[in-house]
Parts: structure tokens; sequence; C-alpha cells
């Protein structure tokens, strides 16, 4: 688990599980883009991550609550989120510490 991103994940008062540390480092993998929570959801289906999508969603939700997930209107009644700085900030050290392979 990558240790900066649990870290803001516990600063913000939530327990830094597997399930919630891989929807917010998803959100961050997507970069700048805002996406929806079922783009997330596929992404973590398709990189074999076991996640239910009700389980993203309320995922999703805590995140956003917890400010670190922002959510951006993207027309009509649907939102789009994306990472907030201080998380962008957290996964470039991840990114730069941990080349992908």
């Amino acid at each position: 688990m990558p240790e900066r991103l649990a870290a803001l994940i516990a600063q913000a008062g939530l327990q830094p599980t597997r399930y919630r540390l891989e929807v917010l480092a998803q959100f961050c993998r997507f970069g700048p883009t805002p996406r929806g929570w079922q783009d997330a959801y596929a992404a973590l289906r398709q990189r074999g991550v076991p996640v239910a999508y009700s389980s993203v969603t309320r995922l999703c939700v805590s995140l956003v609550r917890a400010g670190l997930l922002q959510s951006v209107p993207s027309g009509g009644r649907q939102y789009t989120l994306r990472p907030t700085a201080p998380v962008i900030a957290a996964w470039q050290d991840v990114d730069r510490a941990d080349p992908p392979s």
C-alpha cells in the first residue's frame, strides 16, 4: 500500500483499507481529466481487483466527503470526480518512487 496515499486517507479520518486505496489510486491513474465512478469500477475490474460496483460507489462518496476526491459537475445530474491537489502530489511522489515496470 503506498504509504503517502494511505497517510492522506488516515489524516482524513478514514481507515486506509485496500479498496479505499485502490479507488483513490485509480482516479490518480486517470490523470487530470475528471471521470465517473463507473469508469473507476471498470478499470479496477479490468486490473483484476475483485470489487463490487456498489462498493466503488460508496468508497467514492466517502472519499469526496473526506476531501480526497473532488466532485465536478459534468452536465445534467451527473458528476465526475478527480483527486484533490494533496492527493495528486502524494501520487506523484509514489509514481516517482515506484516507476512502472
